[in-house]
This record gives structure tokens, C-alpha cells and sequence, in this order.
């Protein structure tokens, strides 16, 4: 595996990475992004002008997603790949419908787990987990109540070459 997401380059520590989930913070007008992070989405944004739009009409799609299935009864949210957990997302949505509810985010890339705890942190019973999506979603035991699993952000990043392998496992 490479240098992960944000970490600091290997010949030249005090210079860090984009990060996309930082660069997606910036997109959805959030705090959680740095210098590094908004140039790169600038230079995204020369290439393909459409991707901020995207990113925000996917993130209304999950909101509009976590809405319905709490509306039927589900109060338990597993999101992998979650990224930051930023701009009115599924906690918040998750939390208002039903103060109940319980959202856990799991992401890959530690560096910015600190960030999602800041995030979510006096919102109800929620977390965040690193570690990434295979070996989490490889332990994951059988629900004792009704739950749903989040994998938009997931399948997104994932590498062409192994997606169909891992949505198999």
C-alpha cells in the first residue's frame, strides 16, 4: 500500500497530501481542509467543473437515503468509507428523525479520524472507526436488529481492478 491519504510525504516530512475527504469537506463549504486540500480541488475543479455539483447532490442523496429508512424504522447506521462526517450528514440527519438513532463512520485513512470524533463529538451515541472498509466489513457479524449499510462513498473510491472483488466478499 502507498502513503496514505494526508500522511506526510516519505522524503520530505513536513509537507502533507491532499486529502479527498478534505478536498470533499471543501466542496460541501465545511472547515475541516487546508491550503494543500483546496488547491488540488481547484485543479479538480479545471478538469471536471461538475464535480463539486456531484459531490453535493451525492451527499443530499444519502441525507434523503438515511431520512427514508428511519421513517421505516431503522435507527442503527453502519457508513464505510465515510469520509468526514461533515455537512448535515447522516448523524445529524439520522439523529433529528430519531434521537435513538446510532451511526458509526469507518474510514481507511486515520489521519482524519480526529477530525470525524471532533465532527460528530456531543451529537448522541455515535463513532468512528479506522481501519477501512475490507478488514471492517470482513468481521462484521450478523445484525441483531434491522440495519442498513452505507456504500455509496465506498464504491466510489474504490480501485476498478478490485471493486467487483470486494462487493463479492
Amino acid at each position: 500500500m502507498g502513503v496514505p491519504q494526508g500522511a506526510p510525504k516519505p522524503d520530505n516530512l513536513g509537507v502533507v497530501l491532499p486529502n479527498i475527504a478534505r478536498i470533499r469537506d471543501y466542496w460541501l463549504d465545511g472547515d475541516h481542509h487546508d491550503d494543500t486540500d483546496r488547491e488540488m480541488a481547484q485543479r479538480i475543479e479545471l478538469c471536471g467543473p461538475h464535480v463539486p455539483y456531484l459531490v453535493r447532490a451525492q451527499r443530499a442523496l444519502v441525507r434523503r437515503q438515511v431520512g427514508f429508512l428511519v421513517e421505516q424504522g431503522v435507527t442503527q447506521f453502519l457508513d464505510l468509507g465515510s469520509g468526514l462526517p461533515t455537512g448535515d450528514y447522516v448523524h445529524q440527519v439520522a439523529t433529528a428523525a430519531d434521537p435513538a438513532s446510532r451511526v458509526v463512520y469507518v474510514d481507511i485513512d486515520p489521519s482524519i479520524e480526529a477530525d470525524s470524533l471532533e465532527l460528530i463529538a456531543g451529537g448522541g451515541e455515535h463513532g468512528v472507526r479506522g481501519g477501512g472498509l475490507p478488514r471492517r466489513a470482513r468481521r462484521a457479524r450478523p445484525p441483531r436488529r434491522e440495519r442498513r449499510t452505507g456504500l455509496l462513498a465506498a464504491v466510489r473510491g474504490a480501485d476498478d481492478r478490485t471493486a467487483a472483488a470486494r462487493a463479492r466478499r
